[in-house]
């Protein structure tokens, strides 16, 4: 599945083809593709950037996460969710808050 994934996110022409190649559980990802396909590269690199401020996320998890060195969007997405479950003090709670935050702008974590 991973391979798959890396195929359609590095050849543009693939996109249209993910609803036929996932079936029923393609709404999700198509939801996410989209929001990042309708950004330009520039786009994209400014939404990175951003400060995980930015997240609105409770302060209890901003600390966790500025503990761990994470303080920007590119910072967190560059980690696995593994990586994020085991920062010190992050519980279940805040994992999910994080997650729902980046679904929202079409995020996710490395794999």
């Amino acid at each position: 599945m991973k391979r798959i994934f890396n195929l359609l996110f590095t050849t543009t022409t693939f996109f249209e083809a993910i609803p036929n190649l996932l079936g029923n559980n393609s709404n999700e990802i198509q939801e996410q593709i989209t929001i990042w396909l309708e950004m330009d590269e520039t786009e994209r690199n400014q939404l990175l950037n951003h400060s995980i401020d930015d997240l609105e996320i409770t302060q209890r998890t901003q600390i966790c996460l500025e503990k761990a060195k994470i303080y920007r969007l590119s910072d967190l997405v560059s980690k696995t969710e593994n990586e994020i479950k085991n920062i010190k003090n992050l519980g279940e709670k805040s994992l999910t808050e994080i997650k729902e935050k980046m679904h929202e702008l079409g995020l996710h974590f490395r794999h």
